[in-house]
């Protein structure tokens, strides 16, 4: 089949088509919205969230369909490419010319020389005026350094995975933020109050599918198995009060946490298997997107988005973010 001048929606109906198989039972068994597979096949990447995620859902379609995904894969790939902001590079044009005759005016020479002198003293004022300008407008505001290290929390906790373990300790340093500096990386979020669990827990022990060093080994603390058996998945967890981790986990990788309380993202859930004290997590979802807190009764205890993203795209916990973030711009206008 030749893809080059296909799209992927195209491709994607056509293989579905040919299958005879209903866009709907797609949507139900892969538990992929029905909304994302329509814009899948019209093409709309931008109605899409990122094209790891995509790329996800076309696995995911494509598997179903008992299809492989690679050419599918590669037409994505090449609409993104083109969909993608074109990078202008721009060459010097070098002109050859013939070579003229040598003739030297002294005078005009001269007056070149006092013109381009006059340009550098001109460049020189100008930038030690702007110095003195920035020297004295930062006398009272904190340093970079400064304002990296608000950034910091006390953490300290050790995170077992099969391919990454991890220690990791960090310490507060006091330090203070201007208005100004806070409000550029710190912007006003609406947290809300989780209501409830949506998810279940199996009350079946399904601790055979899972590898024994894997599964809960104490009662003192809980245990969480990770799977992805389906395709990729992208996922943000944060352990008690340790740091927040955030990275796609691979078709056939796996992931263990242990803890007390987990807080966790996932993209794609569709793709993994999840297990919670050994028992069969069940996480439905119509845009792919989960949100899990683990264990049920800790749920509503908590505020969603339980991750948010600072100006400079480092993700805090939410009860951290709320500490800094900027006030609710509604009510400033109010007032």
């Amino acid at each position: 089949m030749n893809t080059e001048s296909q799209n992927i929606g195209d491709y994607l109906r056509k293989v579905r088509l040919e299958n005879k198989v209903e866009l709907e039972e797609i949507s139900k068994d892969t538990r992929i919205s029905l909304t994302v597979l329509k814009d899948l096949e019209d093409s709309k990447l931008s109605n899409l969230p990122g094209q790891t995620y995509v790329r996800g859902f076309v696995t995911n379609y494509l598997k179903y369909l008992k299809i492989e995904p690679d050419e599918a894969l590669e037409i994505l790939d090449r609409a993104y490419d083109r969909t993608s902001p074109a990078i202008e590079v721009f060459e010097e044009e070098t002109q050859i010319r013939s070579t003229p005759k040598l003739s030297f005016d002294i005078d005009s020479i001269l007056n070149k020389r006092v013109i381009i002198g006059l340009v550098i003293a001109i460049l020189v004022l100008g930038f030690y005026s702007i110095f003195i300008y920035l020297l004295k407008g930062n006398q009272n505001t904190s340093t970079p350094e400064e304002n990296e290290s608000q950034s910091s929390f006390d953490s300290s906790v050790t995170t077992s995975t099969l391919f990454v373990t991890t220690t990791t300790t960090t310490s507060t340093s006091t330090t203070t933020t201007t208005l100004e500096e806070k409000e550029s990386r710190f912007p006003f979020v609406k947290f809300n109050k989780i209501k409830k669990a949506y998810y279940t827990i199996d009350s079946l022990d399904a601790s055979e599918e899972i590898p024994p060093d894997y599964r809960r080994k104490s009662q003192d603390s809980n245990s969480l198995y990770v799977r992805a058996s389906f395709g990729d998945c992208w996922v943000r967890y944060k352990v008690d009060d340790g740091k927040i981790n955030s990275f796609i986990l691979r078709e056939g990788r796996e992931l263990h946490l242990t803890g007390n309380t987990f807080y966790l993202n996932f993209g794609s859930v569709g793709n993994i298997e999840i297990f919670y004290n050994d028992r069969v997590v069940d996480a439905p979802s119509k845009t792919g997107f989960k949100l899990m807190v683990l264990p049920k009764e800790e749920a509503t205890n908590h505020e969603y988005p339980i991750f948010a993203d600072d100006k400079d795209n480092v993700p805090h916990f939410y009860k951290d973010y709320k500490e800094k973030m900027d006030s609710n711009p509604e009510e400033s206008s109010d007032e």
